[in-house]
């Protein structure tokens, strides 16, 4: 949407927040049906005077004059007044309003039982042009021709029926309603998105009204695994309500800023607004919000100490500090144990810079201390303090260790000087320590801590940063977006390369590398099991070898635990031993930040609960208020609008220190970005109330 269609919008179709009494009115069923009831009785008198004639001969010339004047006043008065209220003018109700009704709160079985999702690459606005054509000709042939038109309109509504059956999120009305053309072709002024019918049906909470969730949750929210509530929040910062926004996000994520850098948004992979152009921004989106209130972390009151029954965290990882926060909320005493000298886990030595500010990440742990949260950093349990101790001097124990360690290659010549493991390297990028010079530097792994590796080698100024994977280029686990930018930086991928062996070539400190092509990484059972096609081996020289090939946990502190991998939990993060819970990277093995998020908000919900006498052997903590989500969202005039794209340092600046490559919205991309929703999680708005 360009600047002045923008300022248009905003400086018209908002009447109704400026001007309460005019919501008020809008809204009422007197007004509703003033403008359904003449616009009936001028549809019921063209259409006889059409079929049988009126005093005035066969060109029907007055009817046709009042027909186009009601028209245009509806036209002028609400588009830029009210342009939500079009479907209230519809001349069908008795069909389209029930049918549309049925498609849109679910009420009654599905017709056909189909559900075929509608092609993307039709934009809506072009059915909106059909209906408008049709019915075009239809009002032009009606008084002349009263069989074809007729047969126009009688075809299209059958062709509507059918399609809204069989396809999802499309309404009857979506077909018919020739104000979407002409509001699509000419006005350009309103975005009209039918909304839930009842307020009763509301598929969210907000604070002193009284919801279900019967109807379901939005898609963003159901799919983000820490139940975050992305459609209030983006509706919020739409509204400019950020303070309240920010509420909203951190009764789920109290790691805001580092989620909205780091997280691998699972919530914009299911947004509906994808199924029209490009999901909505909802990371960056949450980036913005939270930035703002860094700044106000001393302003933050403390909650009161509640209990008196301690609870210790091992690992400032996300699902530690996550845990510790939520407890330390409901009033807990919490320890939290952390063997580096710093806070913050991996979050900390594992993430350069140029992703993740580690002042950023240091106010967000001043603010869950400001929760009450203690910290305890460079105290190793198993050495300084024993795990059995640590059970008996608390009442509950939250393992969060993540997965510390790297994996080894297990070929030849890996113990070589100069070999080391990527964790290795990060660890002392991040605590700017044992700084080297670098030449040629070889990455293995296809990961996104490989690809992090590789453009931090070139930060510390390698001439030459090769990555080599087994996986095909399109199959790297790294995220696209950085694979992108790693590539724009100068590092070269060479993905399908496996290593052969690693050997001295006399020209110390550079070594060589037996390369080749990886014909297969799993077996047919999905095991790992890489083969390499000998037949024609390539060879790399390197001064540094980063071995970023996986992690694996370390439970070295728990004597006598007979484990193989990962530590194993029962139902609600609790282990074999009742007072010892865990979660995070230690029991799923090395996954996503919002996942160890979310295992160290479940945790801090059932040890609570285990402190206070209660079950939870039973149904599994769940974070969202419902499984179902919503359905059946029609969008009846829908413009493609751009995805906001942030500012990027340009590659020459991005390479000359670890300064975040990604900047932050600014309020106006963002509130232009949170426009873009379709609002399919948010209700209380009748599809023919207003812009509210």
């Amino acid at each position: 949407m360009n600047g002045a269609s923008q300022s248009f919008r905003e400086g018209w179709t908002n009447l109704f927040e400026r001007i309460p009494l005019l919501s008020r009115f809008a809204k009422s069923r007197a007004f509703q049906f003033s403008i359904i009831l003449p616009n009936l009785v001028l549809f019921a008198v063209f259409l006889f005077a059409g079929v049988f004639g009126t005093p005035v001969g066969n060109r029907n010339i007055i009817i046709i004059f009042v027909w186009i004047l009601w028209w245009v006043v509806l036209i002028g008065l609400l588009v830029p007044f009210a342009s939500r209220l079009w479907c209230g003018m519809c001349p069908l109700p008795f069909v389209g309003e029930w049918y549309q009704r049925r498609k849109m709160i679910g009420v009654g079985p599905k017709l056909f039982g189909r559900g075929l999702p509608w092609p993307k690459k039709l934009s809506n606005i072009w059915i909106q042009n059909i209906g408008f054509l049709c019915l075009a000709s239809f009002s032009v042939m009606l008084v002349t021709r009263p069989i074809f038109s007729a047969a126009i309109l009688g075809g299209l509504i059958l062709l509507a029926m059918v399609l809204s059956a069989i396809f999802l999120r499309r309404a009857f009305c979506l077909y018919v309603c020739p104000v979407g053309g002409f509001l699509g072709l000419y006005s350009m002024t309103s975005t009209l998105a039918l909304r839930r019918k009842d307020v009763e049906i509301c598929n969210r909470v907000k604070p002193g009204f009284d919801f279900t969730f019967e109807n379901g949750i939005a898609p963003c929210r159901a799919g983000c695994p820490a139940g975050v509530d992305a459609s209030t929040y983006v509706s919020l910062i739409a509204e400019g309500k950020m303070t309240r926004a920010l509420q909203i996000i951190r009764e789920a994520m109290p790691l805001a800023s580092v989620c909205g850098r780091v997280c691998t948004h699972p919530c914009e992979a299911v947004c509906l607004r994808g199924t029209v152009d490009e999901p909505i921004a909802i990371c960056r989106l949450k980036r913005y919000v939270a930035d703002q209130a860094l700044e106000d972390v001393e302003k933050i009151p403390t909650p009161p100490r509640r209990h008196t029954r301690k609870v210790a965290i091992i690992g400032s990882g996300p699902a530690g500090l996550t845990c510790a926060y939520y407890l330390a909320l409901d009033g807990y005493p919490v320890t939290v144990f952390e063997s580096l000298p710093v806070l913050g886990g991996m979050l900390r030595v594992g993430i350069p810079n140029f992703k993740l500010d580690k002042g950023v990440l240091e106010k967000e742990i001043a603010l869950i201390g400001r929760a009450g949260v203690d910290f305890r950093t460079n105290t190793v349990i198993g050495k300084d303090i024993s795990f059995d101790e640590l059970r008996r001097s608390h009442d509950a124990v939250f393992v969060a260790t993540g997965a510390p360690r790297a994996k080894q290659l297990y070929v030849e010549g890996e113990n070589l000087p100069g070999v080391l493991s990527a964790l290795d390297f990060l660890k002392d990028v991040n605590l700017e320590q044992g700084r080297r010079s670098l030449r040629k530097v070889v990455v293995v792994g296809g990961g996104g801590t490989a690809v992090d590796t590789a453009r931090s080698a070139l930060r510390w100024g390698a001439q030459s940063v090769t990555v080599i994977c087994l996986e095909a280029r399109s199959q790297m686990l790294a995220p696209e977006e950085e694979i992108r930018l790693a590539e724009e930086e100068g590092v070269r991928i060479l993905p399908q390369m496996g290593i052969q062996r690693i050997f001295l070539n006399g020209h110390a400190p550079e070594k060589d590398l037996e390369i080749a092509h990886c014909t297969r990484i799993f077996d047919t059972s999905g095991k790992f099991s890489p083969v390499l096609d000998t037949s024609e081996v390539q060879t790399l020289q390197a001064d540094e070898i980063l071995v970023a090939v996986g992690q694996e946990t370390d439970l070295t502190f728990w004597e006598g635990l007979n484990r193989a991998s990962r530590l194993a939990v029962r139902t609600n993060q609790q282990t074999e031993l009742a007072n010892v819970f865990a979660g995070g990277d230690v029991v799923r093995g090395p996954d996503v930040f919002v996942n160890a998020v979310a295992d160290g908000h479940r945790a801090a919900i059932a040890i609570d609960r285990h402190l206070r006498g209660e079950d939870i052997g039973g149904e599994p903590i769940s974070l969202h208020p419902t499984l179902r989500v919503v359905e059946g969202v029609p969008n009846a005039i829908l413009h493609r609008e751009e995805r906001e794209k942030p500012v990027m340092l340009s590659v020459l600046e991005r390479k000359k220190d670890f300064l975040e490559v990604e900047r932050t919205f600014t309020l106006e991309k963002a509130r232009e970005e949170a426009n873009r929703c379709l609002n399919c999680g948010i209700c209380g708005a009748c599809y023919r109330g207003t812009e509210r």
